[in-house]
Parts: structure tokens; sequence; C-alpha cells
């Protein structure tokens, strides 16, 4: 076929199918970049998640899904375990999340101080279900953010809000849509904080 000539219909389709196939490997290689990098940085982190409140199966495994993505971004891949982890995070009854004594609009919290540092936060299952319900957001994604971003507090120096991204001390529905993007991440200086974290294990991950 010369220049300036119009194709048939079925060299129209073989060259349609070729693009969309070299758009389909173009996709590939950028995922397995991506990942290739995660690997190389050999950056890991164990993370047991206490589910007391009993919150439903499908629930958790969709705030999991959020957390790890979030992590992914950061670099760091995260490995949910049931015993032997290098961080806790719990889910308690509503009971017990009342004598917490957190403040009201708290949705969780990691305790701790400047000097010592914990291991375990806890994420209020009944906050979750009310921001959940006042955003209209999908429950999953709420409690994703809010264990990931305890986890950070855990990860990283004390009092480290932010003004802006995951880190940011309150949400509003801006952040949630944000966050169905995959835009509510932690900033360039966190994650290079998080890098640096004692419990983060470096290590490779390719055979």
């Amino acid at each position: 076929m010369t220049a300036g000539t119009t194709p048939t219909g079925r060299e129209a389709e073989m060259v349609k199918a070729t693009q969309i196939l070299t758009a389909a490997v173009v996709a590939m290689t950028a995922v397995l970049t991506a990942e290739s990098s995660l690997e190389a940085q050999g950056l890991s982190l164990t993370v047991r998640l206490r589910n007391d409140a009993k919150a439903p199966d499908y629930i958790v495994r969709g705030a999991k899904r959020v957390v790890s993505q979030i992590y992914e971004r950061a670099g760091v891949n995260l490995i949910w375990v049931e015993g032997g982890a290098k961080i806790n995070i719990i889910l308690p009854v509503r009971d017990e999340g009342w004598k917490l004594h957190q403040p009201p609009n708290a949705m969780g919290f990691a305790p701790g101080t400047e000097n010592q540092r914990c291991t375990v936060a806890y994420v209020l299952m009944h906050r979750v279900e009310e921001v959940s319900a006042g955003y209209h957001a999908e429950i999953g994604e709420v409690l994703g953010a809010a264990i990931a971003h305890e986890l950070g507090h855990l990860l990283l120096p004390h009092n480290s809000h932010s003004q802006t991204g995951l880190m940011r001390p309150e949400w509003n529905q801006r952040d949630f849509r944000s966050g169905q993007r995959g835009d509510l991440v932690f900033t360039a200086d966190q994650t290079a904080q998080i890098h640096q974290s004692p419990v983060v294990i470096r290590q490779s991950f390719i055979d």
C-alpha cells in the first residue's frame, strides 16, 4: 500500500489489531518495570491486621489492597501475616475503642512519643463506618486510608502530619476522591523517611 491510498477493510482491521497489541505490550512493560523497580529496592514490611471488631472479610480484603497500593507507590512491599509481624494494626471492638479516650472525630491513633515509637496502632471501625456514610465513600477505601495513615505514624517521626497527601491531620471529601484516584500518597520527604525506618526490611526479592 502506498502513501495516500485508502486501506481496505481487512487492512484497516489488521492495523487496528496491531495498535491494540502494541498498546497492551507497552502497558504490560510499564507494570513489569514498576514491579522490578520495587523488587530491586528490596524494601518490605510485615504487618498484622487484628480484626477484633469483626469487620466483614470483604471489607478487610479491600482495605488491605488499598494499603498495599499506597505503600507500593512509596516503594515498600507490605507482607500481611497472622503473627510475628514488625507492625500490628488493631481494629478494636467498639467498647474497647471508647476506653482509649481519643478525640470523638478520630478514626485511629498510634501511641508513642518523640523518643519512643510503638509498633501497634489502632483504627476505630465505628468511626470508619460513620465517615464512609457521611462522605458517601466506599468503606474499604476509607478503612484502607485510615490504616495506611496510622501505619505511617509508626514508621515516620513523631507528630508527622503534613499539609498535603495521606498524612494530613484532617480529611475531607476531596481527600477521599484523591484516594479513589490513587492520589492519596506520602510526600517525597516522608517516603525517604519510611525507607530509613528500622522496621522496614532491606533485602532482595529477586532469586
